[in-house]
C-alpha cells in the first residue's frame, strides 16, 4: 500500500495498536476517535503485530511488549528494521 505523498502534519497519524487485551485496544481506539490520529490496525500479538506494520506501513506502532508467550521485544527490532520511520 503507498504511503501517502502529503507531509504528515496535513494528514493523520497512522497508528497501529497492539495488545493481547482486546479491551485495551478498544479503549485506545476510543481514545483516538476524535483526534489527529488514524489507528489504521490492530494486533492481538506481536506476530500479527509485524505482519500488519509490513501491510499498513503505520508511522506508529503501539506495542505491548508482553502479549501472552509472543516476544514483544523481537517484534519491535523486526518492524523497526522493516520499517524504519515507524515509531515503535
Amino acid at each position: 500500500m503507498p504511503r501517502s505523498s502529503q507531509p504528515i502534519s496535513s494528514r493523520p497519524i497512522r497508528v497501529l495498536i497492539a495488545d493481547d487485551h482486546e479491551v485495551i485496544r478498544e479503549g485506545l481506539t476510543s481514545l483516538f476517535h476524535d483526534s489527529a490520529i488514524e489507528v489504521v490496525g490492530e494486533a492481538s500479538d506481536a506476530q500479527e503485530a509485524t505482519k500488519l506494520s509490513r501491510k499498513l506501513q503505520p508511522d506508529v506502532v503501539l506495542l505491548d511488549v508482553r502479549m501472552g508467550s509472543d516476544d514483544g521485544i523481537e517484534a519491535i527490532r523486526t518492524i523497526r528494521d522493516e520499517i524504519g520511520r515507524a515509531h515503535v
